[in-house]
């Protein structure tokens, strides 16, 4: 994705092929075009998902990083991005029939459409931050946890083995995820509850030095 971007040097001419170009690429490693390639070597670089789906959604984010680099007043730019993640969802959710909205598999449809509500709710931060410059408390936690994105990344599984070292990992499972087998709404709204619980405690860490970074 670097040396594409390097290469494109913005030009949309180039970035939206390559983005096209990684999903039909996971396509044809879903339907055995890299089967010349030794079994074990395929199944251990998962090459359709590394260099299709993966780096698709990374393509996105350096497509969203271009758009900020371009002079637009902050309005323009919100309606921009948001347009360009309307985008991404329409054909996610459109390509959904072939394999699927899959996490595991890291399908199309998953990564564009995960894609797009990223970047919508980057966009709307990024316009309340730097737009309309709103500097209430819950922006500012967020600002805390976005400048120690390795620590965010991080907590929730080193939060959870820490739980499992104590023996607290069934009663966490049994408490923290009331609705993971329900409803879609109601397992969405669990796991917007829980992630508001691991940004509160980032940006706790965040106020008194705990940082990483490469």
């Amino acid at each position: 994705v670097s040396f594409i971007v390097l290469a494109a040097r913005g030009r949309k001419a180039v970035l939206v092929p390559s983005l096209v170009a990684m999903i039909v690429f996971y396509w044809a490693s879903r339907h055995g075009a890299l089967s010349l390639l030794p079994r074990a070597l395929a199944d251990f670089l998962d090459l359709g998902e590394v260099f299709g789906t993966i780096s698709a959604v990374v393509l996105v984010g350096a497509m969203v990083g271009h758009e900020l680099e371009t002079p637009r007043d902050p309005r323009t730019r919100l309606m921009r991005l948001i347009g360009f993640a309307l985008i991404l969802l329409a054909f996610g959710f459109l390509l959904r029939p072939i394999h699927g909205i899959s996490k595991i598999g890291t399908t199309e449809s998953y990564a564009l459409m995960t894609a797009a509500i990223s970047v919508t709710l980057f966009a709307l931060c990024h316009f309340a931050a730097d737009g309309v410059r709103v500097r209430g408390a819950p922006l500012k936690q967020l600002c805390e946890v976005g400048q120690n994105a390795l620590v965010a990344y991080l907590f929730p599984a080193l939060f959870t083995c820490a739980l499992a070292w104590l023996g607290l990992d069934r009663l966490w499972f049994l408490y923290a995820y009331p609705f993971a087998k329900a409803s879609a709404a109601l397992a969405c709204a669990n796991a917007a509850v829980l992630t508001l619980f691991y940004v509160l405690c980032v940006a706790g860490l965040s106020r008194h030095g705990v940082r990483l970074k490469l």
